[in-house]
């Protein structure tokens, strides 16, 4: 399952003729694995996309917070974790068996996606995307891609 592996590394995600991504081997997804695309904690120039069930492990964690803790700044923060959580969520969708992926419209407009690839960097838990190799380059760091 997706949300099962560590996801590291920097890649290129070709997009079919249906906009649909093409996720690397390794991560193992499996046909009706839910993710979610997500506002990037670093801005609109990159989407990330987690497992539904990371999502849901962490929104389960914030509420168990808000339920037991005493400590009023803890459950604070657990709100306005939740809230960031949930407020960067775009859309759900399914990872098919041959580990493709539908890209809504919605992601391509806010990507700025014209060409046919994606730039991916998997950081554990999520894939960051990038929708051209500049920007790719400028958020890892270097330019060396590697090939899956």
């Amino acid at each position: 399952m997706l949300g099962d592996v560590g996801i590291f590394g920097n890649f290129p995600c070709g997009i079919d003729e249906k906009n649909r991504i093409i996720l690397p081997g390794y991560t193992e997804a499996e046909k009706g694995d839910k993710v979610v695309f997500c506002i990037s904690d670093i801005g609109e120039d990159a989407i990330d996309l987690y497992p539904l069930s990371v999502i849901s492990e962490l929104i389960s964690r914030c509420d168990e917070l808000i339920l037991t803790s005493t400590d009023d700044s803890i459950v604070m923060r657990a709100k306005n974790e939740k809230r960031r959580i949930c407020g960067s969520a775009l859309v759900q969708a399914n990872v098919d068996a041959h580990r493709r992926l539908t890209v809504n419209p919605v992601i391509r407009e806010i990507l700025g996606v014209d060409a046919d690839k994606y730039y991916g960097v998997g950081e554990n838990n999520r894939i960051k995307f990038f929708s051209n190799e500049g920007k790719f380059k400028e958020y890892v760091g270097h330019s060396y891609i590697k090939r899956v």
